[in-house]
């Protein structure tokens, strides 16, 4: 029973750390889908959106240093960056510490909506049950 009870468990971890658990998110930027080669991830409720296919999608110029793992992002005046791994990002000259450190998932720079929301100038509502992230400009 004992060895039962902890194939189970590890079975249940093992899904867990692959994602066969995770929820299904979908991402609307100004009223279109995002289609992404690398699907944002719910982790410890905390949601995590690929940056690169949301900022091109709000028309930013997006540039990836694989050798320091930092991202530049420019959009509307907006000059920003980020180190993967590093819990500050640098927005218009300004320093800002993010809710959660950016990670590097399958080769793609996943951030957390409050990033989204400094980097690019834009308002991110999350509907954890619905899982809906939905992106509007400022008004």
């Amino acid at each position: 029973m004992k060895k039962l009870v902890a194939l189970l468990l590890s079975m249940i971890m093992i899904f867990a750390a692959t994602g066969v658990f995770a929820q299904d998110v979908a991402v609307i930027v100004i009223d279109e889908q995002v289609e992404f080669d690398r699907a944002p991830i719910v982790e410890e409720d905390t949601l995590y959106i690929p940056l690169r296919f949301v900022a091109e999608k709000l028309g930013a110029t997006v540039a990836w240093d694989g050798e320091t793992k930092s991202v530049f992002v420019s959009v509307e005046g907006i000059l920003s960056s980020l180190q993967i791994g590093n819990a500050k990002i640098f927005s218009n000259g300004e320093e800002y510490v993010p809710y959660k450190a950016p990670v590097l998932a399958e080769n793609r720079t996943l951030v957390t909506s409050d990033v989204i929301e400094r980097m690019l100038g834009v308002k991110v509502a999350w509907d954890k049950d619905a899982g809906i992230a939905t992106v509007n400009k400022i008004d």
